[in-house]
């Protein structure tokens, strides 16, 4: 029997757990591995934070799903691979042997070598800490979030929205080390920082970290700035062990794979969503595509590769749009340099982030 090894339960992931409950893969055992039994889904963060939706309504515990699917749940996190072996090992000390492996297992986050940073801020970083991070920062106290992303602006407001409705006064603040969402144009940035700031949200740009404390952070430009709770969202870090294990990687040691979405010179090893840059598309984020469809093309080359050798070949969209959740049941949409913001975006980027999950769940192909 050959040996499939999922490292991570992302969507991606998930979605072949799914496929298999349908088609079982020839002559294959399947194993996934997690650090943790749920899955937590990212698109409705915002959701949760402002108390729209309860933790059942955006996480799905896993073990149930590859049990459906005649798949192995292993509780535990690779720690590094062996390409020429075949083998990885694991957090508990497991050495797992596999023919072909995936990995969908997310970032770490960045930045956080800045003086103090580990041991007084916050990360939602693996995901499964999401829950009881965001209950402890949401309900009382200055709340700073370093960062300049679209996590960012979406916690930031959700935060601000709820505390509203709760009657807390106590601010809430994005230090940032530029202007917002950067890889953006600036006027998008500009009207996304005088929206928050009518929210009461402040802004504080170029700002960049020096130092921090257990109550506040020593800006570089000279300031201190308080805090009750410090959120790092800082930008994405890629894990090292791909670099470890001399696999080939980009500039910022994320895994490079080709438009298959596997590694040129082992093609057993294929990666999708933040783990890994694609080759031929070095500016596209796996992670701003949408990871049921990564999750199909992943499935078809993986089932491809098992049986005719037969694949397919990651074409990029010619428009990547951009939704944000603000707050308040807003949402603002960015296509190309313009950017709109309404009610109802939120109301159909909620029902799709939704959708997304209970497919899932209900297991439909």
């Amino acid at each position: 029997m050959k040996q499939l090894l999922l490292v991570g339960a992302g969507l991606a992931h998930l979605h072949i757990i799914k496929q298999l409950r349908q088609t079982n893969l020839p002559d294959t055992e399947v194993t996934l591995i997690s650090p943790s039994p749920i899955h937590y889904h990212a698109g409705l963060f915002s959701g949760f934070a402002e108390g729209i939706d309860a933790l059942d309504d955006i996480s799905l515990a896993i073990e149930p799903l590859t049990e459906a699917a005649q798949a192995t749940f292993l509780q535990d996190a690779v720690l590094s691979i062996d390409p020429n072996t075949k083998q990885v090992l694991t957090q508990t000390g497991r050495v797992l042997s596999f023919d072909l492996i995936s990995f969908n297992n997310g970032t770490l986050t960045g930045e956080t070598n800045i003086t103090g940073a580990r041991e007084s801020a916050l990360t939602i970083k693996p995901d499964y800490r999401f829950p009881e991070v965001i209950d402890k920062v949401r309900t009382q106290g200055e709340l700073s979030i370093v960062g300049d992303d679209k996590m960012t602006i979406e916690l930031a407001g959700a935060i601000k929205a709820w505390r509203h409705r709760h009657h807390v006064t106590e601010p809430v603040r994005i230090l940032a080390n530029g202007r917002l969402l950067a890889n953006h144009h600036p006027n998008i940035s500009s009207k996304i920082e005088k929206h928050l700031g009518k929210m009461g949200i402040e802004c504080w740009l170029d700002t960049p970290i020096q130092e921090v404390y257990l109550n506040g952070v020593q800006a570089k430009t000279g300031q201190t700035i308080p805090h009750d709770h410090l959120l790092w969202l800082m930008n994405d870090k890629a894990m090292d062990m791909f670099r470890k294990a001399k696999l080939p990687t980009d500039q910022n040691d994320y895994l490079l794979i080709e438009n298959t979405l596997q590694v040129k010179k082992y093609p057993y090893i294929f990666a999708v969503g933040r783990t890994a840059t694609i080759n031929q598309h070095p500016n596209h984020s796996l992670s701003a595509m949408d990871p049921l469809q990564m999750g199909e093309l992943l499935w078809q080359n993986i089932k491809g590769y098992l049986t005719n050798g037969e694949g397919y070949v990651f074409e990029p969209s010619m428009e990547i749009q951009t939704t944000i959740s603000l707050g308040q049941k807003k949402a603002c949409l960015i296509n190309k340099n313009k950017v709109s913001i309404s009610r109802r975006l939120w109301a159909v980027h909620h029902r799709h982030q939704r959708h997304i999950l209970s497919q899932i769940k209900r297991g439909d192909v």
